[in-house]
């Protein structure tokens, strides 16, 4: 569990330190960074494994508060770990290193490359090439982040333009052959784009850290036995819990009530959708072992129907008392936060492991918090709702 977070000059954040519980929820009018501490939190645990354009989208520049060349975070877990990383932008060498490495390996590595009448001298051949790719305008102009923690830094390349990259790969391609007399197919040199300037890094390490930005509705084909099991476990999750009244069997294709009513999966509502959706990927470890640490939810309550809130409330909550999970959500529902603070379950959990974060933007627009505890925001749940209306 992460027990302490500490962020400097990370998007809108220039300095904020947050001591956090089992259930943290951060609350807020727009612009306050609600989604930022999310995702700091994502970038803290993610950095090798994640999608950086999550973070910044294809503004991957603005994770760095404007006027400062470095954000960086910090956290603690409840065994006494330690976590770092930090952000700060590339130099130019820097870049143009990292590219020379990554083109090198790649016309080694390439089959395609190597079987594209490379005349000459193999090394001499790859020399031209690389200088000819980063003698380009889009190389020379190109910015880039510097993401460090306890190992090597890593060099992240913002979103390129596919018109740019095209426009590059044809470009060398023309100067190779016309200088050079080097023919290499310019799809050859977009394949290189596509291989080497993902914001994804290492894929395939796996943290145990989850951001879902949206509940997003389910769109699964149950085809496997272990599939059958997952929706078999859904029906009965949704029949002992009441999520839908009266539901007597369900499945991806129809919905069938006490009544015999019988409903097209595809009809039902979007909230219901979602509830769906997070008990696809979490029922397992509902019912097993969990292996998620850290759950973030961005406005998980997104299209959902009052009462779908406070099913999806009392999935998170078993979560995370049955399972250890640690979860933060951003949310601008009062409906959410009272689902919680009202909620019929140990109150004694919820009173030891539940907090509120309200946080507000000054007029200087450095972002402040108060921390409110599960019995002080049952007495505040009006003020917290006017905040959340902008009132």
């Amino acid at each position: 569990m992460l027990n302490e977070l500490e962020i400097h000059d990370f998007k809108g954040i220039s300095s904020m330190k947050l001591n956090l519980k089992k259930i943290t929820i951060l609350v807020g009018r727009n612009n306050t960074s609600k989604t930022s501490v999310l995702q700091s939190i994502d970038l803290l645990y993610n950095h090798r494994s994640g999608d950086f354009r999550r973070l910044g989208g294809y503004r991957l520049l603005s994770l760095i508060k404007s006027g400062k060349n470095k954000a960086t975070i910090n956290g603690k877990e409840d065994n006494g770990t330690k976590l770092n990383v930090s952000i700060e932008m590339a130099t130019q060498e820097e870049i143009l290193s990292d590219i020379r490495k990554r083109l090198t390996y790649f016309i080694q590595n390439n089959k395609r490359f190597s079987s594209q009448a490379l005349i000459g001298k193999k090394e001499d051949t790859q020399a031209k090439v690389v200088s000819e790719f980063l003698d380009t305008e889009l190389i020379k102009n190109l910015k880039a982040l510097k993401v460090i923690n306890w190992t090597a830094p890593r060099i992240i390349i913002p979103y390129i333009s596919l018109h740019e990259v095209f426009e590059t790969s044809r470009h060398v391609a023309r100067r190779l052959k016309e200088v050079h007399a080097i023919n290499i197919s310019p799809f050859t040199l977009d394949e290189f784009f596509e291989s080497n300037f993902s914001t994804h890094l290492d894929k395939n390490v796996d943290n145990g850290v989850k951001f879902l930005k949206d509940l997003e509705s389910i769109r699964e084909i149950v085809s496997s036995e272990e599939d059958k099991r997952k929706q078999n476990q859904i029906e009965k999750y949704i029949v002992e819990n009441r999520i839908v009244p009266d539901l007597t069997r369900f499945d991806f294709d129809y919905i069938t009530y006490k009544d015999g009513s019988i409903v097209p999966f595809s009809y039902m509502g979007d909230g219901f959708k979602a509830i769906i959706g997070l008990l696809w990927q979490y029922i397992p470890e509902l019912q097993g072992d969990s292996s998620t640490k850290i759950l973030l939810l961005d406005e998980p309550e997104i299209r959902m129907h009052p009462g779908f809130i406070s099913e999806l409330t009392h999935i998170l909550i078993q979560l995370s008392q049955k399972k250890g999970v640690q979860i933060l959500i951003s949310t601008h529902s009062i409906d959410l936060i009272n689902s919680i603070l009202e909620l019929d379950y140990d109150k004694e959990f919820l009173a030891k492991e539940v907090e509120i974060i309200q946080m507000q933007s000054l007029q200087n627009r450095d972002i402040v918090f108060r921390t409110v505890s599960y019995e002080k925001a049952r007495e505040l749940s009006e003020e917290l709702s006017n905040d959340l209306r902008g009132i």
